[in-house]
C-alpha cells in the first residue's frame, strides 16, 4: 500500500510516490541481524542497509525491497554450493549491493532466484562461481556488473518440468567470467544492451535444449576465449543489432539441431573495437573510500522521500 502526495504549482504538477505507514522503511547496519528483521517485517516492507560490510547470508520468503545505501557489501562464505542471498518469494526487489560468496563448490551462488517478478538492479557480483541463478520466470536483472565468476555471470535454468521464461537481462556488463550468460531450457527471454568481454568460455552459452524464442539485441560481444554465442538445439531465436568480434572459436555457432534462428548483426568499426566501453565502475572487494555518485544520488533521493513521508 502506498501513499501519494501531489504538489500543485501554477503550471506544474509533481506526483511523488512515497512509502505509507504500513511500509515504513527500516534502516540497518552491519551489526544488525538482517534475517531476523526480514522474518519479522510485513510484506511490502522497505529495508535500507547502511554503508558497510555485511557477513550474513539471507533468505527472502516474502515480497520486500532491500536498498544498499551507498557502498553496501555482502562479503560472505556460505556452506558449499549455497547462495549468499536466496529469493523464493515473488515481487522482491534488491538494489545497490556488492556481493561476493567465498564458499567452496562449483554451484556456490551470489543470488539464487526461484520467485517471480524479482528485480535486481545496480548490483555488482564478483569472485563467486555463479553470480545469479534464475530458476523461474518474469524476472529482471538491470544495470548490474559481473566479474571473475568461475562458472556463470547469470544462469537461466529451466527443465522439462518447470520453465525459465520471459526474463529480462538489460544493460549489464560481464567481464572475466567463464560464461557471461548460460541458458538451459530457457525460452522467450530478452538480453538487451549488454557488454560481454574477455570471458574465458562463451558470452552466451545456450546448452542442453529448448532454448527457443529468445531475443538478443544491441549487445557488444568481443574477445571471449571460446564463442560469442553458442546455440545447441535452439530454435526461433533472434540475434539483432549486436556487434560481435574477435571471439576465438567463432562469433556465432549453431549446432545441427538448431534451426530458424534469425541473425542480423552489425560489423564493428575500427574505432569501436578499440574504444573502452563505458562500464559500471565495479565496487572494491572491501569498502571503497570514495563514494559512488549514482548511489549517492539514490541515497539523497530516498532521504528526500523519507523527509516528505514524515509530514504525510
Amino acid at each position: 500500500m502506498r501513499g501519494k502526495i501531489i504538489i500543485g504549482l501554477t503550471t506544474l504538477s509533481i506526483t511523488l510516490i512515497i512509502p505509507s505507514v504500513e511500509s515504513k522503511p527500516v534502516i540497518l547496519t552491519p551489526d544488525d541481524d538482517i534475517q531476523q528483521i526480514i522474518n519479522s517485517s510485513p510484506c511490502g516492507s522497505i529495508i535500507l542497509l547502511s554503508n558497510g560490510i555485511y557477513n550474513q547470508s539471507i533468505v527472502i520468503r516474502k515480497p520486500i525491497s532491500i536498498y544498499g545505501m551507498g557502498y553496501t557489501v555482502f562479503n560472505v562464505s556460505t556452506g558449499r554450493n549455497q547462495p549468499a542471498i536466496t529469493i523464493s518469494a515473488d515481487n522482491v526487489s534488491i538494489y545497490n549491493l556488492s556481493i561476493t560468496n567465498h564458499a567452496d563448490g562449483l554451484y556456490t551462488t551470489g543470488i539464487c532466484i526461484t520467485g517471480s517478478n524479482v528485480l535486481i538492479e545496480n548490483c555488482f557480483v564478483q569472485d563467486t562461481p555463479i553470480a545469479i541463478s534464475i530458476w523461474s520466470s518474469y524476472n529482471t536483472i538491470r544495470n548490474c556488473y559481473f566479474q571473475n565468476c568461475k562458472d556463470e555471470g547469470i544462469a537461466l535454468i529451466g527443465s522439462s518440468r518447470f520453465s525459465c521464461n520471459y526474463n529480462i537481462i538489460e544493460n549489464c556488463t560481464f567481464i572475466d567470467n567463464c560464461d557471461a550468460i548460460e541458458l538451459q531450457y530457457a525460452s522467450n527471454n530478452r538480453i538487451i544492451k549488454c557488454y560481454m568481454l574477455n570471458n574465458t568460455h562463451a558470452a552466451i552459452d545456450a546448452i542442453a535444449k529448448h532454448n527457443n524464442n529468445n531475443i538478443i539485441e544491441d549487445c557488444i560481444i568481443a574477445n571471449n576465449s571460446a564463442y560469442g554465442i553458442y546455440l545447441s538445439n535452439s530454435h526461433n531465436n533472434t540475434i539483432t543489432k549486436c556487434k560481435l568480434y574477435e571471439n576465438k572459436d567463432g562469433d556465432i555457432i549453431q549446432t545441427k539441431g538448431s534451426s530458424r534462428n534469425t541473425i542480423n548483426i552489425t560489423s564493428p568499426t575500427k574505432e569501436l573495437k578499440y574504444q573502452k566501453p563505458l562500464f559500471h565502475k565495479p565496487y572494491d572487494k572491501h569498502l571503497p573510500k570514495q563514494s559512488n555518485p549514482i548511489l549517492s544520488s539514490l541515497y539523497n533521493y530516498i532521504k528526500v522521500i523519507l523527509s516528505i513521508a514524515r509530514f504525510y
